[in-house]
């Protein structure tokens, strides 16, 4: 059984834009009535080439990744979650279009990429206040509570968004202009988590300097306690139409300064990828120090490990040596799992005319994607056998999962250039 799990909202720049939208396809008629209409451009027989470069400082917001918490130790109550919270990074869109003779229309191409990687990591060797949050619970932590010293955690984020429009006015007055577009649209989007945690200074008897003379080197090895490690990804692949309109306001007489407005919506629907693997550890005692067959699991806080095998002799064998350390794996895997996503995006600009064909701009744009990632993970899970590979893993099995929808928002500030040819 899967737990499906979908969050979405509608941001307030979004919805201020689609209203303004509304309210500004009302106003061709006002607006014709200011002045003459403008005449449409004069073209050569082939139209004209169009292409601009932006550079965008984009902030996702929505990631939602929480590797681990922070325990109080004097208050059960506060209890804190430690988030990656991913930064703001540059990155360029692209734009390339032809607009046909006699006012015909325009074809325009749109290509955006993000990329965002950001870690978070935490070390305070002897102090176990760190919550295991990704792994499986089962045995995480050397005491099997599910708490660490020290963690290293890394979360990534891609998107790749590529668009196909035509363009057709809508209205065109002597100050406000307006046009609408429909087109094709695909999204890819990745997102990704892994950690891992760490007992650099457990109050383990005898763990560093082991009781028994024979092999301690190897005997010290066999029992440091292993990290824990989990990994967390999901892709989204949609494709599907969508539809806008963008507006164009001039700011002065002159003609070469006005504000810009475009808002778009699509409707995508693609496939979803997702997998999910955790590594815990636990210590068992064999009945022969060469191995031997599993007796049975230790507790904390680990007496076995300065226990001698006759505990009247200190120089019998240690019962260190029949110690050892068995890995607890545990995965999922979801592939081409049916996706929907609700995809939006506004922006509000200022351009300027620099020279001739030659504009900048400059402003703010906002990306919106519906149930865009995925979250997988096991919710119960029980062991498959005491001894599998020589003892080295124990297997579990996953009696049911938990698939958590996300959403995500890119917003940031941009600035570009673009040329008309």
């Amino acid at each position: 059984m899967i737990k499906h799990i979908s969050r979405s909202r509608w941001n307030i720049p979004i919805l201020v834009t689609a209203a303004l939208a509304v309210a500004l396809s009302g106003l061709p008629s006002a607006t014709l009535a200011q002045g003459e209409t403008e005449p449409d451009e004069e073209f050569d027989k082939l139209g004209k080439l169009y292409a601009e470069v932006e550079a965008w400082a984009v902030q996702p917001i929505g990631a939602d990744f929480k590797p681990a918490s922070l325990h109080d130790p004097t208050d059960v109550f506060n209890t804190r979650l430690l988030g990656i919270d991913p930064s703001t990074e540059n990155r360029f869109r692209f734009r390339t279009g032809y607009r046909l003779k006699d006012n015909m229309g325009e074809l325009m191409v749109t290509y955006t990429s993000m990329n965002h990687l950001d870690a978070l990591n935490r070390i305070n060797p002897g102090s176990f206040v760190y919550g295991i949050l990704l792994p499986s619970q089962r045995h995480a932590g050397v005491f099997n509570d599910g708490l660490a010293d020290a963690f290293l955690s890394e979360a990534e984020l891609k998107t790749r968004d590529f668009r196909v429009d035509f363009y057709r006015d809508a209205f065109k007055g002597h100050r406000i202009s307006s046009k609408w577009f429909v087109g094709y649209r695909r999204v890819i989007h990745e997102r990704s988590i892994d950690a891992t945690y760490f007992a650099l200074a457990p109050n383990i008897p005898n763990l560093l300097n082991p009781i028994s003379d024979i092999a301690s080197e190897t005997l010290f090895l066999r029992l440091k306690p292993r990290a824990d490690t989990a990994m967390q990804s999901g892709t989204f692949n949609g494709r599907g139409l969508e539809t806008g309109m963008s507006f164009k306001m001039n700011l002065g007489s002159s003609k070469k300064v006005w504000a810009e407005a475009d808002f778009s919506l699509a409707v995508l629907r693609g496939k979803i990828s997702s997998e999910y693997f955790s590594i815990t550890h636990r210590y068992i005692l064999r009945d022969s120090v060469s191995g031997g067959n599993f007796l049975y699991e230790l507790a904390p806080p680990y007496d076995e490990f300065e226990q001698y095998e006759n505990p009247s002799d200190p120089n019998s064998a240690a019962v260190a040596e029949r110690i050892r350390q068995q890995n607890l794996r545990t995965g999922l895997k979801v592939e081409s799992d049916p996706g929907a996503s609700i995809a939006m995006e506004m922006a509000l600009s200022l351009r300027w005319r620099v020279w001739k064909n030659l504009d900048l701009f400059g402003g703010f744009r906002q990306h919106y994607y519906e149930n865009i990632g995925v979250d997988l993970r096991p919710r119960n899970i029980a062991p498959a056998g005491n001894q599998v590979t020589e003892g080295v893993d124990l297997v579990v099995n996953n009696n049911d999962a938990t698939r958590e929808l996300k959403s995500m928002t890119y917003e940031g500030l941009f600035f570009g250039i673009a040329y008309t040819y």
